[in-house]
């Protein structure tokens, strides 16, 4: 083949080569197009009760982060300006739980769970001390399995306790017992870049946010990466509803996002008038089974009810 020839075949495979990137490109950008924009459906839901602390003498929640709701509707809430544990009775009356008086304020505590038993676990951000009190606001244990700056803390229906140390790059895993657990993961450890959400699954598995690139990550119950999904709602606290779901709070964006088991978004929540930022910058959210869906604002806990029962999920 002369060097003419070899130059048209060249040539040839070239506009070959362009004609198949013009047919495919308008496909391939259509398509994302299509699953950037597409509809999700929506959930409707009703405040119905708003939980904020006033007393004489003392400061309102001026930075409230992780909540816990128990079943019958007991708010728990954190504090973090004011380093306290505030607890609410189903009817609205507020206290301050922890501290007793007498007692060091907390240190930015910024995440905390309840215990099958109902012991109250409060993840303090400054140390990545973890303490633990019962009902009464009295502590039984303290431990230092977080590091400084961790972020996130969720425990599951075995009591076993999840630390997100967000800027350590790990998830660890620690068995009711308090020690780790070495058959999860790297002997107790994943790692995942910037976590600020746990949602651990009554199945044993967890789903994870991470603030690093906006994806829920999900693993099985021996610590495997089992998906990976981009968040439509950004990064936020996760929490695990009763009936199957995810909810995830957009402080950005003022909203509430429902996902499937594997971090796929299936809802956002809307309030009554169809209205997105349904509450204004979400941080911790709590669906105990009592119908409704708790959301911290930073000044408050607001309560709301699923219009349609059957949401709840």
């Amino acid at each position: 083949m002369n060097l003419d020839s070899r130059l048209t075949v060249k040539l040839l495979d070239l506009f070959l080569l362009l004609l198949l990137g013009v047919s495919i490109w308008p496909a391939f950008l259509g398509w994302s197009l299509i699953h950037q924009y597409v509809k999700i459906p929506v959930v409707k839901v009703d405040p119905v009760q708003q939980f904020s602390y006033q007393a004489p003498g003392e400061p309102p929640i001026l930075d409230g982060q992780g909540i816990a709701v128990t079943q019958d509707g007991v708010v728990y809430a954190l504090d973090m300006n004011q380093g306290r544990l505030i607890r609410f009775e189903p009817d609205g009356t507020g206290r301050v739980l922890v501290p007793q008086p007498g007692e060091k304020r907390l240190v930015e505590p910024q995440a905390m769970g309840l215990t099958p038993e109902g012991t109250l676990l409060v993840l303090q951000r400054a140390n990545g001390q973890v303490d633990d009190y019962d009902v009464h606001g009295k502590l039984l244990s303290s431990r230092a399995i977080g590091s400084p700056g961790a972020r996130t803390m969720a425990v599951d229906t075995q009591g076993n306790v999840y630390i997100g140390d967000t800027f350590g790059g790990t998830i660890r895993k620690y068995r009711k017992d308090g020690l780790p657990d070495l058959g999860w993961g790297e002997r107790g450890i994943v790692g995942i870049s910037m976590v600020v959400g746990l949602a651990p699954l009554p199945d044993g598995n967890l789903c994870a946010s991470s603030a690093q690139n906006a994806t829920v990550y999900c693993y099985d119950a021996l610590g495997r990466l089992t998906s990976q999904q981009k968040s439509r709602g950004g990064a936020g606290m996760l929490a695990v509803g009763p009936k199957g779901a995810i909810y995830l709070s957009e402080i950005d964006a003022n909203r509430v996002w429902v996902l499937d088991y594997g971090g796929n978004t299936i809802a956002r929540l809307v309030g009554p008038g169809y209205e997105d930022d349904m509450v204004g910058q979400p941080r911790g959210v709590a669906v105990p089974g009592n119908g409704r869906i708790y959301a911290m604002d930073g000044q408050k806990v607001v309560a709301y009810r699923f219009e349609n029962p059957g949401d709840e999920r």
